[in-house]
């Protein structure tokens, strides 16, 4: 049945007036056609003539299915705004050898084009697929952009499909331009470099980015924005930023692990900052964050309000084989707001229904346009309703402040407490997020005699920024080692001690620079023995470097505490070497290379890569001179390590001269190297002149 406005009835009535007054009160009046095109769109806005085609989705509230003949037997597969109306994107296989097209690896398809007009209801301008020549396309603004291979060149249609332009094709070969619906600003990033590129004259201008392996995931819908993921050069952090279309500069950035899935509107963004556990969150400009996570969630993009348009495909089939998919609008401040599923059919068959990864919103008025098709060239339109709609799927989603929290939730709410094979959490106590400890409420445990040492720990954090762990807080288990809880006052309290003497020795952000990559911060853990019982690890370890869930995790043995200058800074060359080696992997220019720290070992002689045998290995008696000892040679990182370690030893001691590094050796020679690495491999700019490392070696 169709869904027809009071203001259509009235009119109907009143046509003879009309003829004379030539007053109109809707699209459907004679006077209608006399009015200037923007008079006209003002009219069809209050009153658009898709709903006269339109019959109501059944068990939905607000979600309509247009019925126009125009739509049958067409290949549309994928729709987008279009200035103010919808490009319609055809895309098929022809071929007279029907076999050959469906056996090609890489068959050919062609693409066609048609603008649907909603606000009247029609068809008004098409590219047929023999008329054009086209290999890929781009959506820009009101501009369709045609690549054509063979001509190495893009042609530019208006939204009448009239060509109005052809413009030479980048280099390399590909349309990789990002465009706002309704921007003039067209923008595309390669080798580092932005292209800015006028949609009116086709002007460019270029600017740097000034991150390594850039990524261009959006432009706002006004142009003056555009968001970029890869790896920020100064921090080495992972994350997606906004940047100004005008100046260039960042205005707000998110470090992340990964964001595969990207909107960007005026004032705020939404991304999935986390796949291995599909956890996405809302940014603001102001840098307000809301996080949320659900497994069927597949994108999320902005709409009106700041509300956000989720689309989700559930994992599980009926027994029918039957598969529905689910459209949420989420709320900020209020969550999911409104929803609906869809019945696509049975999966697998020719009439299995598909919805485009696309969407059209209307905002003039307040509907989302969504395109469903299936093999046999059936396709929908459906429209979406969002004044009517409400949460029919009485589905709900919640919403957290923090990451940690958020994965906390994750993790509550599944089968396995941590899902990372790195972790061995069978004596974990429930389940955990991203935070492995013992103490699940932590402003309300009760320390007893460990008050104060608790106490002394904050204020190391604090000072530090790093996260402390003891005593009861310690797990049974982490990485490939078993760990015995420490709740003796003393070893503890000399523990604490040896930590701020020797972390004094650093830069003050010298910490906070080893959070890059996907490291969201470091975390040590204060412990009692700790055995190993896997092939590769050491049997009694004093302590041990590792990653879990996107932090860095330092575990040392308490009971080792009075002897701590050299192991905890053998420790931390690990997480200076990590460091090292992921600048380097971006950064060609980078001082520190394996080969070059291999050359100053001797051409015949290899890492052992492995901590087996180390203590008999022939290769330390032979070449002792170029190793502080035969731990050395199991791995370069553990040869550095080594050297690190025992420089640190010396300054803690107060001993600025040393034989075994004395000019001339190869050890001073390494040092001096590693000296450099670290200098060209961290923001030093606000460093001491001579860090204590480097006294002995300039």
């Amino acid at each position: 049945m169709s869904r027809i406005h009071l203001s259509q009835i009235a009119c109907t009535s009143a046509i003879a007036c009309t003829i004379f007054t030539l007053t109109a009160c809707s699209g459907s009046d004679i006077a209608f056609h006399f009015k200037s095109e923007e008079e006209q769109y003002a009219i069809l806005y209050d009153s658009p003539r898709f709903w006269e085609d339109t019959i109501s989705v059944d068990s939905t509230d607000g979600l309509y299915q247009i019925e126009n003949v125009a739509f049958e037997g067409k290949p549309y597969n994928r729709i987008s705004n279009f200035g103010n109306s919808i490009l319609m994107v055809g895309q098929g296989i022809y071929s007279s050898h029907l076999m050959e097209s469906i056996t090609d690896a890489e068959p050919e398809y062609e693409y066609s084009f048609e603008v649907y007009d909603p606000w009247r209801n029609r068809i008004t301008a098409k590219l047929s697929r023999e008329s054009i020549s086209c290999d890929s396309y781009q959506i820009l603004s009101d501009k369709l952009f045609l690549y054509d291979s063979e001509e190495n060149i893009i042609n530019v249609y208006n939204t009448d499909l009239k060509q109005i332009d052809t413009i030479a094709c980048p280099e390399s070969g590909e349309i990789s331009y990002y465009s706002g619906y309704n921007s003039e600003v067209i923008l595309s990033i390669a080798d580092n470099q932005l292209t800015i590129l006028s949609a009116n004259d086709f002007s460019q201008t270029t600017a740097e980015i000034p991150m390594y392996s850039p990524a261009l995931c959006d432009v706002s819908t006004d142009g003056n924005y555009f968001l970029v993921s890869g790896i920020d050069r100064n921090s080495l952090q992972n994350v997606i930023s906004v940047f100004d279309t005008s100046t260039n500069e960042a205005v707000t950035y998110l470090q992340g692990d990964d964001f595969s899935a990207s909107d960007l509107s005026e004032n705020s963004f939404v991304t999935r900052m986390d796949t291995e556990n599909n956890v996405w969150v809302y940014h603001t400009f102001d840098n307000q964050d809301i996080y949320f996570s659900q497994a069927d969630i597949q994108d999320a993009q902005i709409i009106n309000d700041e509300n956000i348009l989720l689309h989700a495909e559930k994992s599980v089939f009926s027994d029918t084989g039957e598969h529905s998919t689910y459209y949420y609008i989420f709320s900020p401040s209020d969550g999911i707001v409104s929803s609906f599923s869809y019945n696509c059919g049975v999966y697998g068959s020719q009439q299995y229904q598909t919805f485009s990864p696309d969407y059209a919103y209307m905002e003039q008025c307040n509907c989302v346009f969504f395109l469903v098709y299936t093999a046999e060239c059936m396709p929908k339109l459906l429209v979406w309703n969002l004044d009517e709609a409400n949460n029919n799927t009485n589905f709900t989603l919640n919403s957290y402040s923090t990451i940690s929290d958020t994965l906390t939730a994750v993790a509550a709410g599944t089968a396995n407490s941590i899902d990372n094979p790195r972790t061995i959490a069978s004596d974990y106590p429930d389940d955990f997020g991203s935070e492995v400890t013992m103490i699940s409420n932590i402003s309300e445990y009760d320390w007893g005699e460990l008050a104060s040492i608790n106490e002394r720990a904050t204020e190391l954090e604090d000072k530090y920024n790093i996260e402390i762990y003891l005593g009861p807080e310690v797990p049974a288990s982490l990485d490939y080692y078993n760990l015995k809880q420490n709740d003796d006052t003393s070893t503890l309290s000399e523990s604490l001690g040896s930590l701020e003497r020797i972390f004094d020795c650093y830069p003050t952000d010298f910490f906070t620079q080893l959070c890059f990559g996907t490291n969201q911060g470091i975390r040590l853990y204060l412990t009692g023995d700790i055995t190993g019982n896997y092939s590769g690890t050491i049997s009694e370890a004093s302590g041990f470097v590792t990653n879990i869930n996107n932090y860095i995790v330092i575990v040392l043995d308490a009971n080792y505490s009075w002897n701590w200058d050299y192991t905890v800074n053998h420790e931390i060359a690990h997480l200076i070497d990590r460091r090292l080696d992921f600048r380097a992997a971006y950064n060609e220019n980078s001082t520190y290379s394996y080969d070059k720290w291999c050359s100053f070992n001797p051409e015949d002689f290899s890492y052992l890569e492995s901590y087996d045998g180390y203590e008999n290995n022939p290769d330390y008696n032979k070449y002792s001179k170029y190793f502080i000892d035969s731990y050395g040679t199991t791995y370069s990182t553990e040869d550095r390590a080594e050297i690190f370690g025992t420089v640190m030893d010396n300054v803690l001691s107060g001993i600025t001269e040393d034989s075994t590094f004395s000019s001339g050796t190869i050890l001073n020679d390494k040092m001096k190297y590693y000296c450099e690495c670290i200098r060209d491999g961290f923001n030093t700019e606000d460093w001491p002149e001579t860090l204590p490392w480097e006294v002995m070696f300039k």
